[in-house]
């Protein structure tokens, strides 16, 4: 997917270059032709126009290229302005700030940094304010940030953690008990177990044959589409995609597990890029 990719927008480069060259070569000559009338009015103020030397005729350019901004990420599904973005981003030290995670909704197992960017499983209950945002009955956490119209992707890391679910939940979930999560339920999410068994929250769960194991995922939820894709952030490649996404308020949704204790479990982190609501 990637290779073709590469290819149609080489194509489209090319494509974009030859239209500018033809508009540099048409400027050129519209200079030159200025250039010769200001000499000759400077000559003599009674000009005779046949006298002038020969002007050049205008090149002839096409209208201007018109292009579809969702080409591509309505063909491959990506949310192809986020890589940009990134790519932008990456210069700036520190990053923007990212999305943040809400407190009020941590599983009192879960332990949220200073900063609101990264929760740990922990073996303690934190003793938290009584919400009824808070999920009571599973290690689950979402973010402060909400999306109930336009497409967002947001970015987080993973590491070598052996276990998570991560992805997007409906505002209207159930969160003082255990329920599996799939669409039915309210959750769109992707899972690992056992630091190699990748899978999509389906009824019954849908088993993914990953050529790597992905460090950092990027998630991209288009609201009206009512899509919810996953990707390997760091190749941009498709994972999996929901088709049939929520169709009200959502809030991405992680849950770090519980580790088996045998070494310090390490962290969810939320990437430092801005959430983008990509336009289109």
């Amino acid at each position: 997917m990637l290779e073709q990719l590469r290819r149609e927008q080489g194509e489209e480069v090319e494509r974009v270059q030859r239209h500018m060259e033809a508009m540099e070569l048409a400027v050129r000559q519209l200079e030159e032709n200025m250039r010769v009338l200001h000499q000759a009015s400077a000559d003599t103020e009674n000009i005779v126009l046949t006298q002038l030397p020969q002007i050049k005729p205008c090149v002839q350019v096409k209208n201007a290229l018109e292009f579809e901004i969702n080409a591509f990420s309505n063909k491959y599904l990506a949310p192809l302005q986020y890589i940009t973005w990134r790519r932008m981003f990456k210069s700036l030290k520190p990053g923007p700030s990212p999305l943040t995670f809400d407190v009020d909704t941590a599983h009192p197992s879960i332990q949220v940094s200073r900063d609101k960017t990264a929760v740990v499983e922990c073996d303690i209950m934190i003793p938290h304010n009584d919400h009824n945002k808070r999920f009571l009955q599973c290690v689950n956490i979402l973010a402060a940030q909400g999306f109930q119209s336009g497409r967002h992707y947001w970015e987080v890391e993973v590491g070598s953690k052996p276990k998570w679910d991560l992805g997007v939940a409906s505002e209207a979930v159930d969160r003082h008990t255990r329920i599996k999560l799939s669409p039915e339920s309210g959750y769109w999410t992707l899972r690992l177990r056992n630091a190699c068994e990748y899978s999509a929250g389906t009824q019954p769960w849908t088993r993914l044959q990953l050529v790597s194991a992905p460090q950092r995922l990027g998630v991209y939820l288009d609201c009206e589409e009512r899509r919810v894709s996953f990707y390997n952030a760091d190749d941009m490649s498709l994972l999996y995609s929901f088709t049939n996404g929520p169709r009200g308020k959502a809030f991405p949704f992680f849950s770090p597990c519980i580790s088996d204790g045998r070494q310090k479990p390490p962290p969810i982190k939320l990437l430092h890029y801005p959430p983008v609501a990509l336009s289109g």
